[in-house]
């Protein structure tokens, strides 16, 4: 819609009462990291988009997207935004003719929005991000005072980064054991047919 949108559109979209209501939806706790993460995503498409298109506003003041999106980028990420993906399946939503359903038709074999191999992708990069906090949470654990636990941003930081990723890892977990399942069984089924042959 940003890329599209009119120009009363875009003012209004990055008004400091839409802002401040997108950054208490990524911020909150309560939030999903899949949807925090898909938030992120499109706010580092905005901070980039707005960058480009009106650096500085009337009262010489950046915009707001670009201010959010300095305040809560992850390490590394660019300060003016990253451009949006246009090979995501977000940006080529899939158009399905209506179609009447039989008893037989089976919940998994609807169209996704989200590739099955992104999902797999992205749930083994969040198991690596998450092994690698779990591993640094450790060491600071280990070379930490017991009397200096309250006082450790450090360890209060990485014990937040490794619950959002549990969190997540679990809501995955039936999904993946589903995906499992189903690749295990195909495998016994081709490895049937070839030993009748």
């Amino acid at each position: 819609m940003m890329q599209n949108g009119s120009e009363i559109f875009l003012l209004q979209l990055s008004s400091r009462k839409f802002v401040d209501v997108l950054e208490g939806v990524v911020t909150s706790p309560d939030t999903s990291p899949v949807v925090r993460e898909r938030l992120m995503e499109v706010l580092a498409g905005a901070a980039f988009i707005y960058s480009s298109v009106r650096p500085v506003d009337k009262d010489g003041e950046r915009d707001e997207f670009l201010k959010l999106w300095r305040r809560l980028k992850p390490d590394g990420q660019p300060d003016d935004g990253v451009p949006f993906d246009t090979d995501d399946p977000m940006f080529s939503p899939m158009i399905t003719q209506p179609r009447v359903h039989h008893p037989q038709d089976i919940p998994g074999n609807r169209p996704r929005v989200i590739p099955v191999e992104e999902d797999i992708r992205r749930l083994f990069k969040e198991c690596k991000i998450a092994r690698g906090n779990a591993g640094l949470l450790s060491t600071a654990l280990a070379f930490t005072n017991p009397s200096d636990f309250g006082q450790e941003e450090l360890i209060h930081e990485l014990y937040s980064k490794c619950k959002a990723s549990q969190e997540l890892i679990y809501t995955q977990i039936p999904w993946a054991t589903g995906i499992a399942e189903r690749s295990r069984a195909k495998l016994i089924y081709a490895v049937k047919d070839t030993r009748k042959i």
